[in-house]
């Protein structure tokens, strides 16, 4: 269980994630994933989360970066092996004074 960011960097965790939500995480409305706790997942690290319908991917991914982790042993509310991942955008750094 990772705790905070990872000494190594950022880990990408590719995802499926079905077309309602899809939408919703890409419209900002959705900004917080309920998984199950199986990739050791850290603060910073970046759920790469493919939209998925009709059993299919579609072919549209999206990244977002993960700001805070809420875990089965923080309180009742969490089914053993699972978490509460809050999500957010992921910052572009300003290269060389590019705006």
């Amino acid at each position: 269980m990772g705790i905070g960011p990872r000494i190594d960097g950022p880990r990408i965790h590719d995802l499926k994630c079905a077309a309602g939500y899809y939408e919703s995480v890409e419209l900002g409305h959705k900004t917080a994933e309920l998984r199950l706790n199986d990739r050791d997942f850290c603060t910073h690290d970046i759920l790469r989360l493919h939209e998925f319908e009709y059993g299919k991917l579609t072919g549209r991914s999206l990244d977002r970066r993960i700001t805070h982790i809420v875990w089965d042993t923080n309180g009742p509310w969490l089914a053993p092996g699972y978490c509460m991942l809050s999500m957010g955008p992921v910052e572009t750094r300003n290269v060389a004074g590019n705006p």
